[in-house]
């Protein structure tokens, strides 16, 4: 079979480029939106979350306060406290500093990863 496809090496390489550049972008098409639409959805329903977990962790059952010895559930109430009452103060600049470092990086790592391609195609 390979006697049947006797290509120049560049174009060899070139289909591979295509191929292997083709499957990244179509997995950022489909894939991203929907995981932007996800990220969204989770951070507008943090507080109902926060709400629902404190309302179940209110309700514990006798033997989960037997095997609390050593305060988890107190520490898991106070800490959702605390997110709700910064939910309600809109705090979410530390949340948006580390998303923003986040898509920095991936965009650097993202640019390398092309730029290191094109080298390798010279060498």
């Amino acid at each position: 079979m390979e006697n049947n496809f006797k290509l120049k090496r560049w174009v060899n390489v070139l289909i591979v480029y295509v191929f292997f550049y083709g499957l990244i972008i179509l997995f950022f098409t489909i894939i991203t939106p929907r995981v932007i639409d996800s990220i969204k959805n989770l951070i507008n329903e943090i507080p109902y979350y926060a709400n629902e977990t404190r309302k179940w962790i209110s309700k514990t059952p006798g033997f989960m306060e037997e095997i609390d010895r050593f305060g988890v559930l107190d520490y898991i109430t106070n800490s959702l406290d605390e997110l709700i009452g910064k939910m309600g103060g809109k705090s979410l600049t530390p949340m948006l500093n580390k998303t923003v470092d986040q898509v920095i990086s991936l965009t650097s790592n993202l640019i390398n990863f092309i730029l290191g391609s094109i080298i390798s195609v010279y060498i």
